[in-house]
């Protein structure tokens, strides 16, 4: 006895059709790499360029008063000297906004420069070891911005926002070719999707720092006079478990 087959189908122009089994495989699987290309998007977008919406963190760095001691040489006196400026979160004296151009300066020669080394490790480890190595990085510069900005440590915000910007291309090159890697060759328009995502998503994740601000501005008008948790501190600190959370799945 011929041992059972299933029966053959056919398109309306009389062309045979896969199994169901095989078209449902088919299907699950394409849902699934398109489920990695938003997660790749996702992950870049939450780490890959938010250096480039530094000038969103100027208002809350003045009333931080990051670098306020450039205005004078003794902190007692920069303190009251910078104190009305703080409030309304403007600068306190043209050195001090030099001192920001000039972090700003070097958070962006950071992204450049890192470009390359990411690329080789990504080349020669993988995506998905290039994307960890980053995030890490990455989550490490968010704690270490909020934990500057409680203590109000100019040190600890600098080496954060530096840190940051090395993390970023990183992230990028990590969660592009990891995900290329995934893709293979089974789905051409997958990837020209990815490349344009992902591009889109490095350049807008500079919208990060700007829900920062706005994160705080809601703190401040919500939250009681008697507990300050404007600033830096609150939004970074969630924006760096947010991206821990990533990391995991």
């Amino acid at each position: 006895m011929s041992p059972r087959t299933a029966p053959v189908e056919y398109n309306d122009n009389g062309e045979e059709l896969l199994p169901l089994k095989l078209r449902c495989g088919v299907w699950s699987r394409g849902r699934g790499l398109r489920r990695v290309v938003v997660y790749a998007c996702l992950t870049t977008f939450a780490m890959g360029g938010v250096v480039f919406g530094i000038s969103s963190l100027y208002p809350l760095l003045y009333q931080q008063g990051f670098q306020r001691t450039t205005c004078h040489e003794d902190p007692e006196h920069a303190l009251m000297h910078c104190k009305a400026s703080e409030s309304t979160g403007t600068k306190c004296c043209n050195e001090q906004l030099v001192r920001y151009s000039m972090v700003a300066s070097g958070t962006f020669f950071f992204v450049d420069a890192a470009a390359a080394p990411w690329g080789e490790l990504a080349d020669r480890r993988g995506g998905r070891v290039c994307l960890v190595v980053a995030s890490f990085m990455s989550v490490g510069g968010f704690v270490m911005l909020a934990v500057g900005s409680f203590l109000q440590a100019d040190s600890t915000i600098t080496f954060a926002l530096l840190l940051l910007g090395i993390a970023g291309p990183g992230a990028f090159n990590g969660g592009y070719i990891g995900t290329l890697e995934i893709i293979g060759d089974y789905n051409a328009d997958l990837k020209s999707t990815l490349t344009s995502f992902s591009a889109a998503a490095f350049d807008g994740s500079a919208l990060v720092f700007m829900l920062f601000q706005g994160t705080s501005h809601l703190m401040r008008i919500t939250t009681p006079e008697d507990l300050p948790l404007e600033g830096l501190a609150v939004p970074s600190l969630l924006w760096a478990i947010l991206c821990t959370a990533m990391v995991r799945a």
